[in-house]
């Protein structure tokens, strides 16, 4: 599925209204509305058939923000479309959404990116990309599958001020799997590319979490990644089984973590409180 904008190029809106046809949203004024919240205010009550927002192109995303949103993808693992989101606008927010999928569901791809109160739902890579993106109070729910990877961060050069910050939220299995969860074996995630940076900070980790916590992905060394964690909590957070590779460190100190934060990451004390999203530009 090919998009350049901040979200997938195809929205599948299911906000308790359901219709029969497509309508087209163009920044140029091409398509029958010119933003997407025009074409969701829009959206008729109450149809049976879905109502499918395609949005051109040329929009490409930056301040995109969605507040109590819905998106879902559920093309399966083997499917080339499996994203559910695919975000690279700079200053983007999602605030108390669901975003749904299987493989693949969220592709963070570059900018800034907030995500707040949040939940997220996959299996593998399902959290991936090269955007510096902050997670604050979000829950990460591992649908059933013999193995899962939370992200798989792609940072490719070590000068880049990207990565992912998880900061209070929890790792943990999705309710409707949750009978299932011992036969889950997970890891917080694998590089993508070869300098993958996620830091994880006061957060809960579930005890389906390998004890190694990361994993290697086929044809990327291990010896470039950082993967931090800081004060976490829960079966999963014991650190003393980590993986062996010189980036995977147990922070000592807050002051350690101050890269990763927000106000770091994201200089999100310039942008974010104009928002009235709430957020921590603290650890």
């Amino acid at each position: 599925m090919e998009s350049t904008v901040a979200v997938v190029l195809l929205i599948l809106v299911w906000v308790s209204v359901f219709c029969d046809g497509t309508v087209i949203v163009s920044k140029d004024g091409s398509g029958d509305y010119r933003t997407v919240g025009e074409a969701i205010t829009e959206a008729p009550d109450l149809s049976e058939k879905p109502y499918t927002i395609h949005v051109r192109a040329d929009i490409r995303g930056e301040g995109f923000m969605a507040e109590n949103m819905g998106f879902a993808n559920w093309a399966g693992l083997n499917a080339s479309g499996a994203v559910a989101v695919r975000n690279e606008g700079k200053k983007t927010i999602f605030f108390r959404c669901s975003i749904e999928g299987l493989q693949d569901t969220l592709w963070a791809v570059s900018g800034g990116q907030f995500y707040k109160d949040s939940d997220i739902y996959g299996t593998v890579d399902f959290i991936y990309g090269n955007a510096a993106a902050v997670f604050q109070d979000c829950t990460l729910y591992a649908r059933y599958r013999p193995y899962v990877t939370f992200t798989a961060q792609s940072r490719e050069d070590p000068n880049d001020n990207t990565g992912f910050t998880f900061q209070r939220c929890n790792f943990t299995i999705s309710p409707q799997d949750s009978d299932r969860k011992s036969e889950v074996r997970a890891t917080l995630g694998r590089p993508l590319r070869p300098y993958s940076r996620v830091a994880i900070f006061h957060s809960y980790i579930d005890s389906f979490v390998d004890p190694k916590g990361w994993e290697p992905m086929p044809h990327q060394p291990t010896d470039k990644a950082t993967y931090i964690e800081f004060l976490n909590l829960g079966p999963g957070s014991h650190t003393d089984g980590r993986v062996q590779w010189p980036g995977v460190t147990r922070l000592l100190h807050p002051a350690q973590a101050l890269p990763f934060t927000a106000s770091y990451l994201l200089d999100a004390d310039s942008w974010i409180p104009s928002t009235g999203v709430p957020y921590d530009n603290t650890l």
